[in-house]
């Protein structure tokens, strides 16, 4: 095993590395702000309105997908913390890319999408996308 990644000095970030986390940071709390089911009041809600999908054997390594919301509306939040797009297939409904992140300044997120056909997410590699239904 090697030295930490943290210890390589040629992986520091620069000023271009250090705007870029920050305006992402900005549109996380923007949609965090934007959406009632990331600002629920108590554990009971939370337990009420939230469900991981990705679980059990079949599960896809490596990809965390998070539901809040209920019939009406709600979000669906993926983080695939892998170095490759994923896909993941749920119920079909008509979800779209948050709109703060179909406005985003990374040019990764353009690649973030859902298959209303196939009920079907992509996600590309190192990305986190929620996707909206019923707003």
């Amino acid at each position: 095993m090697g030295a930490p990644l943290l210890a390589d000095s040629s992986m520091a970030p620069g000023t271009v590395d250090i705007q870029a986390a920050r305006r992402h940071l900005g549109e996380m709390l923007q949609i965090r702000s934007a959406s009632p089911w990331l600002r629920l009041g108590s554990a009971a809600e939370v337990r009420d309105s939230l469900e991981f999908l990705n679980t059990g054997p079949g599960q896809v390594p490596g990809l965390i997908v998070m539901s809040l919301g209920d019939e009406a509306g709600g979000l669906v939040a993926l983080f695939n913390a892998t170095l490759e797009p994923q896909g993941f297939t749920v119920e079909k409904r008509q979800y779209e890319l948050h709109p703060i992140q179909q406005a985003s300044g990374d040019p990764v997120m353009r690649d973030a999408r859902y298959d209303a056909g196939k009920g079907e997410f992509h996600v590309p590699p190192r990305t986190t996308a929620v996707f909206v239904y019923g707003q």
